[in-house]
């Protein structure tokens, strides 16, 4: 028998957290273990449970979905994540992007959309729902003009571009250090490293770099 895609659930509306429950019930190949209405159960979940997709609501108590994708951006292994939401706001948008989601969707879509992208996202690809269509081609613009006024981004390695990641979410050295498993000297000789590349000046360069381009990083 082929393996279920472990999903949990995350949303502070009582009904539409068990609508989710009840319509991916009909789903044979997805199985929800876990479900819960705040931010912090739900973080607890993802610990102790490691499931294959998370569908979190961004708008949670206690700790947001924003929060949650800080948090699972520092585990060794990083659980994918869908953000089912109703804010139709670009900037959520680009720090959900930031943050390393694998899904965007509206709450108004229809329930097949839900399933296909949890199928999507278990695969390892990203799914994002039509609605955010032009949020997706200004971001790109973006990227790209970030990438042509930058193109020394392209010389760091991908530790360094996670620990430049971590600056932007406004970590320090120790921090970094104990998220990454590695040592504070370590993560001082790559960020070093990373001010030599990018051509920085100044003793806080880097955190003001990583904070203007942090949507983008």
């Amino acid at each position: 028998m082929e393996r279920k895609t472990r999903i949990i659930l995350a949303d502070d509306h009582p009904l539409c957290l068990e609508g989710l429950r009840a319509m991916l019930a009909s789903a044979p190949d997805i199985e929800v273990v876990g479900q819960s209405m705040d931010g912090k159960a739900a973080w607890a979940l993802i610990t102790e449970i490691c499931p294959d997709v998370a569908l979190l609501d961004i708008r949670l108590p206690l700790l947001d979905g924003l929060g949650i994708a800080r948090l699972i951006r520092g585990l060794p292994r990083p659980v994918p994540f869908i953000f089912l939401t109703m804010w139709m706001e670009e900037a959520i948008f680009n720090e959900a992007m930031a943050l390393g989601c694998s899904g965007y969707l509206l709450k108004e879509c229809a329930a097949e959309e839900i399933v296909s992208a949890i199928r999507t996202v278990a695969l390892g690809r990203r799914y994002l729902s039509p609605s955010v269509s032009d949020f997706v081609m200004r971001r790109h613009e973006r990227l790209s003009a970030v990438g042509r006024a930058h193109p020394e981004l392209a010389l760091l390695t991908p530790a360094e571009k996670r620990v430049l990641r971590l600056v932007a979410d406004n970590k320090a050295t120790k921090e970094i250090a104990e998220q990454l498993g590695v040592s504070p000297r370590t993560v001082d000789n790559q960020r070093a490293r990373i001010v030599a590349k990018l051509g920085l000046r100044g003793s806080h360069s880097l955190i003001r770099f990583a904070f203007e381009h942090r949507l983008y990083l």
